[in-house]
C-alpha cells in the first residue's frame, strides 16, 4: 500500500522553471502518464490593479 495514490495527480503550473521540474518529477513519479492533469495557476489579483 502507498502513501499516496498515483491513479489521478494534479500538478499546478505557473510556468516558471520550479514548476515544470516539478511535472518532470511527477511524470517519473506515476505509472501512467496519462493519469496527470495540469491546471495553470496565476497569483492573486487584486481587483484595484490594473490589467
Amino acid at each position: 500500500m502507498s502513501l499516496f495514490a498515483t491513479d489521478r495527480v494534479l500538478v499546478p503550473i505557473d510556468f516558471s522553471e520550479t514548476s515544470f521540474e516539478a511535472l518532470e518529477k511527477t511524470i517519473d513519479f506515476v505509472k501512467d502518464a496519462s493519469h496527470i492533469y495540469v491546471i495553470h495557476v496565476l497569483p492573486p489579483l487584486n481587483p484595484g490593479e490594473p490589467g
